[in-house]
């Protein structure tokens, strides 16, 4: 009792899963708090019926498939009569829906399904209702019953009928289709006798009726008209004209039922028909239900309204259900299980009996449909009509029984006696069903046809997906297939009588010869625009030949195998020659599937053995195992020269002269079966006991063999399958004699006898397997089929990517589409084909090449020696003869002048416009053989496969029991077990260590050995679970097969796919944790959130109420102490050294951050400043230079964060289910936030292909979603953005073009003209000016999200465009962009992130122009609204402040505010950091070295310097090296430290740093100069020289420059001086000159830049006073210039050049001693060096002397 309850349980959850409730897996909490086992169901065959316990569901399930009349009747096969009326429907539209849900990409058979499930099911409803009897269904038609009993009389019976009709066609009677299709029924009521009979046997069974109402409501429905019911005459004769409003038609026969009249009747119910119907209507709903929401039809409403945990309402309504049907309930009590089976099909009965639920049998699947329609003399008595179909029935049955098909339906009231088989359904998948289903047609055909009484036979065959799985309603179903390819079988059946026809995908995947069939004329089939070419299929030709023609065409492709055989042959004959025969092999077998080119490899091994050896070559067929030594009898009545028709006494006289032995005689009557002689039988033979006949048998066989291979033969027999056992035992015999070598094919799918395999496994037998042809030869291969020496480029792919290299299918799929004239052949000029693109195979695979002809080739055309190991396979080959061909002036050209001219025209196929290659279906040899392993799964096992199916390659455990619904750990684990050890399923070596799987590991390559383990790490094991393999609860699984994923995907209905990925969205969405460095929490706003953050502008006290709850759901979120943390104003050290009024108040605002928010009040001090009435200008006065206005942000940390990797993996896979359950506008919010994602990680061509898809859906399914236009526009706005940002980050020039378009989209017209951006660019800055000078703090009222974002993105827009115009140095477009940025973001102020970035990038712009104090503003401004942000800091708002500071720190440096620089560089420094912003950090670290340098702050410089060493390895390139040896030389030369020896400073530049293209060459340029400036202080004169020109090409940009470039002019400057004072000494005029030219040309580009780079000053006077002393011998002029030098190095806190302008000071007054001014160049060297690490030398620096004369004097510094 318990297995059963577990078994139902297993059944519901199985039910539940795929009709998708979501109640299972968020409402129901009972649900997922069971935790009991699920047992596998028991798998029933039927001829276990004894053993069979009851089981009332699967009684139900069976009697819903079948009509009440075999329920009451189920073990009657007598012929009934009755009386009864017959109301018949037939939905218009189908055939025109078939074909738009095939076209549209709306869902094809699966949304065909949907929608007539709820239609037609909503009917059956209706029907069952008011007492009816469903019969049958027919694709859109169905036929219901009410017959005449002892309590219905045949009038009420129509009564009924009509009552039923009148009700569906004004309830149902119309539908709107998604695809613009009406759907409509026609009705049809007719009444009579009939005739009722079971067809068929105990093994398979169906039901069919015969009568005169069968042809009157046939004819009935033809004068119907969609929303009307024809009534024939007899209905008209039981009704009253004032019973129902009839309108008859103008034949005098017919009428329409119009409606009731004033007389109308009520039928007397056995039941309450109106609390029945209220109780079904609540569980009776289709298990696809197809309306939308406001389109659902009448009496269907949704299951939600039954409330899950009332179990009294839900027992009554599972046993009160059925009372709609009382014949289901009947069943039951008299138990007809076993009686049921015989009327329902194999696959479905076998899906019952494993206790699946019958809606899991829904799939779309690739079968084989047959239909066959059969004229039965129309004379016949309905008794002789019913016997003849009881025997078309059991032939068809019996015939499509053992070709792997299903029987599925039989019918006389559509067509003609129709009957419908479907080949490949679950678990009777096969590899050849096309050619089975065209053989058994055929059969059928020739059986049918010779039956009495049938008049004509017409069948049709087609190969394609459909929706496979119950039809109808609840209570009365049918399983049934739906869709195009049906359609298509029914019409050819009607349109081609008395033929076997098929369609061009039957044609090609049946592996059959184009000779077999006859291309028909073109008929339009009704609702299918283009059915392709149709075939008549005449059956498989059979014949034998001994001939040989020569193919004028190389084979491609077997060139291992031809070598194997000749190799083979070549040792044979050897071995026989010299009598050692023991250990050869001398049979080979290739084996391969169908049309691999197996009898095409025999025709190239006959060619090339003809002339050596003599051979017999055969082909043999199915026919040939009928007959016993019929094999033998084909070979050896060739080598005897005679045949079946040669006279009798002829061949006996052969045989006994060939042999030649008179003791032999008495003996040859044992030749008689085997060659169909007739000797008399002797006396001796009579004698001989049954064994000994077979040895002399043998013996004489053997004595025959030996005349007649006198010499070393080869044997060659194709289709070897089909060889007979007798033949197969001589044959073994021929071979253990070593006379002759046997070259033979077999296919893969022929069934062998064990007797067969046994002579295989024969020592001197080699199998080998053919392979598929290599894609490389297909053009060779298909222009030899087309007989032509090109084909077009995209034929060749198709054919490359569909044909799975068999050779066959080549051929077919030609020949195919030439019929249908998808393929032109023409002739074109050579040349003109190179120019098109035509690909031309060489021509040692169009044309058979001499020796000599293929030596010639393979010198010129490959330039190498042709050898004897020259396999001619290399792929290589096939692109060096297309590029030489392509040219015209080759060796080639004139070598084989007459093969490759190139004005000589050539043959070319081409495709036609007009076909689509895309609709070719691909070959199915692979797909079959994964369709018989999935059929073999249990139903819990297949729909793991189907879940693992929709994650994707890869996914973790825990995804798939989430999609899956399944508590089951144990069951699962079970599941997960065997599909590891059949190789379906294997590790994909998931890392659970942290807690959760390790997302950096997925981007690993998995393992792909075919080990069966598990590798994955810290996988936490069920305790149920603890019993199985590791394997068993894997944690991260993959499929082995990509193909097999694949193909079990595409099993999936619509609606299911819908469902699984909508599960796996929640799933990501819920489940999608941050990195173990973040602390596992949850994502907020890249997962369904917002970037809108109302927490940033100063409200009103009205609105800031509203507000609240916001702020409150953030602490909910992120907890209270995240909030502290994130908010901080400064760092703790700050805390402890300070005591500022203004920090005390923002520390006591900052503790009393609970009472801030509750009662609306901004709790930072500086935030508060600004309420009020202070002015503008005096907020900036008051806040500008206080030490507290910068926030540090000192918690927040993203160093060790991997989100991006978490983020990545979850977006990426967010598509594709979005993709998968049809959620547009998802998929759009989705790309966006992974756009950003790749963008970030520089993944530019992802980011690119995503959003180019996001636009390519908002022209597509997005762009009916959506109502309003404008939201579209905005849409693309976004999207346009982020595509010119994205083609922005690879110098793209596309990059404008997008911006601009974007604008277009945003409404926002931007300038044109210089002027029209001049005037606007002048009314940003007035306004701005306004604003931060005179302009109060504004109040914002609450406003709509919707108008945020808008602004939000279009200031992101032009902070895009900002960046690429500052690219381009277009420095007044870039300031208009930054100004227009800023003002959208400061309309709403919601974007913290796009308020940094706006306020960094007009502040860069600014302070590259000089507007020194409106920086200063915009500083204040920035840093303040820093302080603004409450909630938590996410990654990228924090990356948008490091640039924010990064841009201020670099003004800062401008303005030469060092300590403040300092003090806003340490926290940019850590917040880039923090950020992982690598870019920021390379920009940070060398100016904050520089200025540390400065500050003669060493210990803090050797800190920088090995931060900027361990940057080196994370740099793209060698700019950072060339920074971290450029600061090692700064040092030195500034201080007479070192930090690196020179010598490998020089090794580096030598070998390194010489890199043309690198990102940052400032650094390089400054190492350049201070290598020459060192080799000139140290007097390396010849040195000096090889850097001297690459030191002095440096210049200035006026726009661009920064304080590094300026720096390494004043090293350039000096080393300028030092070599003019040399080179005056020398009194070498022209090199005076010239250096004093370029000394006066610097000192005229630095000057231009003093206003703007205060920093460098100092170095600047100081050189010019350098310069007066050795150029005009002025000391005074110098003390002037040194004097101003040092002021300005006070002023900018430059403490060592104030040191260096003391030590030129002392020097040129002569105060320095001798032994102090040899200190520096003494420690230069490697032998003499003082490290700066050294503690000793920490405070002390050691600087060159600038003197005019000797260069030698020096200082010590002792500070």
């Amino acid at each position: 009792m318990a297995e059963k309850n577990s078994s139902e349980k297993s059944t519901e959850e199985y039910s539940w899963a795929l009709k998708g409730n979501l109640l299972l897996s968020e409402v129901n909490e009972k649900w997922t708090e069971k935790k009991k086992q699920l047992t596998h169901a028991h798998v029933r065959t039927r001829f276990e019926s004894k053993t069979i316990q009851i089981d009332e569901s699967h009684v139900r399930i069976m009697a819903s498939l079948v009509p009440d009349e075999i329920i009451y009747n189920i073990g009657d096969y007598s012929k009934r009569d009755m009386d009864a009326c017959l109301l018949f429907g037939d939905v218009s539209g189908f055939t025109d829906l078939c074909e738009k849900y095939n076209k549209s990409g709306k869902g094809g058979p699966s949304r065909l399904t949907q929608v007539l499930n709820s239609y037609i099911g909503a009917m059956v409803q209706e029907i069952l209702s008011h007492s009816g009897d469903v019969l049958k269904f027919s694709g859109d038609a169905f036929i219901a019953m009410w017959k005449e009993t002892d309590h219905l009389s045949l009038r009420d019976a129509i009564h009924e009928t009509l009552d039923c009709a009148l009700v569906i066609q004004k309830t149902y009677g119309t539908y709107q289709t998604d695809v613009d299709v009406v759907v409509r029924v026609k009705l049809a009521v007719a009444c009579g006798h009939l005739m009722f009979s079971l067809l068929g046997d105990d093994g398979n069974s169906h039901y069919l009726m015969i009568g005169q109402p069968i042809d009157d409501i046939k004819a009935a429905e033809s004068k119907s008209s969609a929303g009307e019911i024809v009534i024939s005459a007899r209905v008209l004769h039981h009704t009253s004209a004032n019973e129902y409003l009839i309108d008859l038609l103008p034949d005098g026969i017919h009428a329409k039922v119009l409606g009731v009249g004033p007389n109308w009747r009520n039928i007397q119910r056995h039941y309450e028909k109106t609390e029945l119907v209220e109780i079904y209507s609540i569980l009776s709903i289709p298990q696809e239900d197809g309306f939308e929401e406001g389109e659902r039809l009448t009496n269907l409403s949704d299951k939600s309204s039954i409330e899950e945990d009332d179990t009294s309402v839900t027992v009554k309504l599972v046993n009160d259900q059925y009372a709609l049907r009382p014949a289901v309930n009947h069943a039951v009590r008299i138990n007809i299980m076993h009686e049921l089976r015989r009327f329902i099909i194999a696959p479905v009965m076998n899906g019952i009996d494993a206790e699946e639920p019958i809606e899991y049998l829904t799939e779309i699947r690739q079968v084989c449909i047959l239909f066959i329609n059969i004229k039965v003399n129309d004379k016949l008595s309905p008794s002789e009509g019913i016997d003849t179909a009881s025997k078309i029935y059991l032939t068809v049955c019996n015939t499509v029984k053992y070709k792997n098909g299903c029987v599925n339906k039989i019918s006389n009231f559509d067509k003609d006696l129709m009957l419908l088989a479907i080949f490949g359904l679950r678990g009777f998948k096969h590899e050849l069903e096309s050619q089975l289903a065209l053989k058994c047609a055929i059969e059928c055909y020739n059986s049918l046809t010779s039956l009495p009484n049938v008049r004509g036979v017409a069948a049709g065959v087609t190969t394609g997906k459909t929706y496979c799985g119950a039809f109808g309603h609840t209570l009365r179903r049918e399983y049934t297939v739906i869709g195009l390819v049906v359609n298509k079988a029914a019409r050819l059946m009607v349109a081609y009588p008395d033929k076997v026809t098929c369609d061009r995908e039957t044609f090609l995947h049946s592996k059959l010869e184009s000779r077999n069939f006859i291309l028909q004329d073109y008929k339009p089939l009704k609702g299918i625009a283009n059915p392709g070419p149709i075939y008549e299929f005449k059956g498989v030709q059979t014949f034998h030949t001994a001939s040989h023609v020569e193919n004028p065409y190389p084979l491609l492709g077997r060139e291992q195998e031809i070598d194997l055989y000749w190799t083979m042959l070549q040792m044979t004959k050897k071995a026989y020659e010299r009598g050692k025969t023991d250990r050869i092999i001398n049979t080979l077998i290739y084996q391969g599937v169908f049309r691999q080119g197996k009898t095409r490899l025999l025709d190239e091994i006959m060619h090339i053995t003809s002339k050596y050896f003599p051979v017999i070559k055969t082909t043999i067929s199915a026919f040939t195992m009928e007959k016993p030594y019929e094999t033998m009898r084909l070979i050896f009545f060739y080598l005897l020269n005679i045949d079946e028709n040669t006279k009798e006494e002829t061949k006996r006289q052969k045989l006994r002269i060939i042999l030649n032995e008179p003791p032999l005689d008495p003996y040859l009557c044992l030749f008689n079966i085997v060659f169909n002689v007739n000797y008399p039988i002797t006396t001796e033979y009579r004698a001989l006991a049954d064994i000994n006949k077979y040895k002399w048998l043998q013996k004489l066989f053997i004595k025959l063999c030996k005349q007649v291979f006198r010499k070393y033969s080869v044997i060659i027999i194709d289709d070897g399958q089909y060889i007979d056992e007798e033949s197969c035992l001589l044959l073994n015999l021929l071979i253990n004699e070593n006379m002759v070598f046997v070259v033979a094919t077999m296919d893969t799918e022929t069934y062998l006898s064990a007797l067969t395999i046994q002579v295989l496994r024969n020592s001197k037998i080699k199998i080998v397997e053919l392979k598929a042809i290599d894609k490389w030869y297909h053009v060779g291969l298909a222009c030899q089929m087309l007989n032509v020496d090109g084909i077009a480029a995209e034929l060749e792919k198709t054919i490359q990517q569909k044909s799975n290299g068999n050779p066959g299918w080549i051929e077919s799929f030609l020949v195919s589409l030439l019929q249908s004239g998808g393929l032109l052949i023409r002739k074109i000029k050579r040349i003109n084909a190179y120019n098109l693109g035509i690909v031309i195979p060489p021509l040692y695979m169009t044309m058979r090449l001499s020796k000599e002809e293929m030596k010639l080739w393979v010198e010129i055309m490959e330039e190498r020696k042709l050898t004897v190991e020259d396999k001619m396979t290399t792929r290589w080959k096939m692109f060096i003869d297309s590029c030489r061909e392509s040219y015209p002036d080759l060796t080639v050209g004139r070598v084989f002048d007459k093969m490759v001219k190139k004005n000589d025209k050539i043959v070319i196929g081409t495709v036609n416009k007009s076909f689509n290659l895309e609709d070719v279906d691909a070959e199915l040899a692979i797909d079959v053989i994964i369709l018989k392993i999935f059929d073999g799964l249990t139903s819990y096992e297949q729909l793991l496969l189907k879940c693992s199916a929709v994650l994707g390659d890869t996914f973790p455990r825990d995804m798939l029991l989430y999609i899956m619904s399944s508590s089951a750990i144990h069951t699962t684990a079970l599941a997960v077990q065997k599909l590891f050890e059949i190789h379906v399923l294997s590790c994909a070596k998931g890392d659970f260590i942290e807690g959760g799987l390790d997302f950096e590991k997925r981007l690993e390559n998995p393992n792909k050995d075919m080990e069966v383990s598990c590798e994955c790490k810290g996988l936490l094991i069920d305790e149920s679970c603890r019993n199985l393999p590791k394997y068993a609860s894997c944690g991260y699984l993959r499929f082995r097969s990509s193909e097999f994923r694949e193909t079990t995907y595409n099993l999936l209905t619509d609606n299911q796919k819908r469902e699984f990925h909508e599960r796996a969205i929640r799933y990501l969405e819920k489940e999608t944790r941050r990195c173990r460095a973040c602390g596992n929490g949850y994502f907020v706003r890249q997962i369904g959130g917002t970037r809108v953050d109302n927490t940033i502008r100063i409200y009103s006290k009205k609105d800031r109420k509203s507000v609240l709850p916001d702020i409150a759901s953030l602490m909910d979120n992120y907890g209270a102490s995240k909030i502290l943390q994130s908010s901080s104003l400064v760092s703790v050290d700050s805390i402890s050294s300070k005591k500022s009024k203004d920090f005390q108040r923002s520390q006591k605002d900052t503790l009393s951050v609970f009472s801030s928010l509750s009662s609306g009040r901004d709790f930072f001090s500086f935030a508060n400043s600004s309420r009020g009435n202070e002015m503008g200008l005096t907020m900036i006065r008051k806040l500008k230079d206080n030490f507290y206005l910068m926030r540090t942000f000192s918690t927040i940390n993203y160093s060790q964060c991997t989100c991006h990797l978490v983020l990545t993996t979850m977006y990426s896979q967010m598509i594709d289910h979005c993709k998968g359950a049809g959620l547009a506008e998802k998929i759009l919010n989705v790309t966006v936030e992974y756009a950003y994602i790749c963008i970030d990680n520089m993944n530019i061509p992802q980011a690119i292909r995503v959003l180019e898809e996001g636009l390519q859906l908002l022209e597509g399914p997005m762009k009916d979603q959506i109502e309003l236009d404008w939201m579209i526009d905005l849409r693309k706005g976004k999207l346009y953005a982020l595509l010119g940002y994205a083609r922005m980050q690879i110098d793209d020039d596309e990059a404008y073009t997008y911006f601009m378009e974007a604008l277009k989209y945003y409404s926002v017209t931007y300038p044109k003209t210089r002027g029209g951006k001049k005037i606007l660019r002048a009314i940003f800055k007035l306004k701005q000016n306004l604003k931060y000078y005179l302009g109060r703090t504004k109040v914002f009222k609450k406003i709509d999200d919707d108008y945020a974002e808008y602004n939000n993105d279009v200031s992101e827009c032009f902070y895009f465009l900002c960046k690429y115009f500052t690219k381009k140095r277009r420095w007044q477009e870039a300031e208009l962009t930054a100004m227009w940025s800023l003002s959208k973001a400061l309309k709403t102020e919601t974007d913290f992130e796009k308020l940094c970035l706006a306020y960094g990038n007009l502040i860069f712009i600014q302070s590259t122009l000089g507007n020194e104090k409106f920086c200063i503003y915009l500083e204040v401004f920035a840093l303040k609204l820093c302080h603004r942000k409450k909630t938590h800091i996410e990654m990228d708002e924090l990356k948008a402040i490091a640039y924010l500071y990064y841009t201020i720190y670099r003004d800062r440096l401008r303005r030469a505010e060092i300590d403040k620089c300092l003090q806003i560089g340490y926290v940019e420094w850590r917040l880039a950091a923090a950020s992982r912003s690598e870019n920021l950090l390379f920009l940070t670290l060398p100016i904050l070295a520089f200025i540390v340098l400065n500050r003669r702050q060493l210990p803090e410089f050797v800190n920088l310097l090995e931060e900027v060493k361990a940057l080196i390895n994370r740099d793209t390139d060698n700019s950072e090296k060339s920074w971290y040896f450029d600061l090692c030389l700064m040092v030195h030369i500034e201080t007479g430290l070192s930090a690196e020896p020179f010598s490998n400073i020089l090794k580096y530049m030598n070998e390194e740093g010489w890199d043309p293209i690198i990102r940052d060459p400032i650094g390089k340029q400054q190492l350049i100069v201070l290598i020459w400036l060192w080799e000139i202080r140290n007097e390396n004169w010849e040195s000096a020289v090889g850097w001297q020109e690459a030191a002095w090409k440096i210049q200035f940009d006026p726009q661009i420059e920064n304080t590094l470039h300026l720096i390494t002019g004043l090293y350039l400057l000096e080393g300028l001086i030092i070599y003019l004072s040399y080179k005056m000494d020398r009194k070498h005029l022209q090199a005076v000159t010239r250096a004093t030219n370029r000394i006066n040309e610097l000192f005229s580009s630095l000057e231009r830049f003093q206003k703007k780079f205060k920093m460098i000053l100092p170095r600047l006077y100081h050189m010019k006073g350098y310069f007066r002393i050795v150029k005009y011998n002025d000391y005074k002029g110098a003390m002037k210039y040194l004097k101003i030098g040092k002021k300005y190095a006070e002023t900018c806190f430059n403490d060592l050049e104030i040191g260096y302008i003391r030590h030129s000071e002392l020097a040129w007054l002569k105060k320095l001693s001798k032994e102090d001014a040899e200190f520096w160049k003494e420690h230069a060297y490697e032998d003499n060096l003082i490290d700066v690490r050294d503690m000793d030398y920490i405070d002390k620096f050691w600087l060159l002397t600038l003197s005019d004369d000797s260069l030698t004097t020096k200082l010590v510094v002792d500070n």
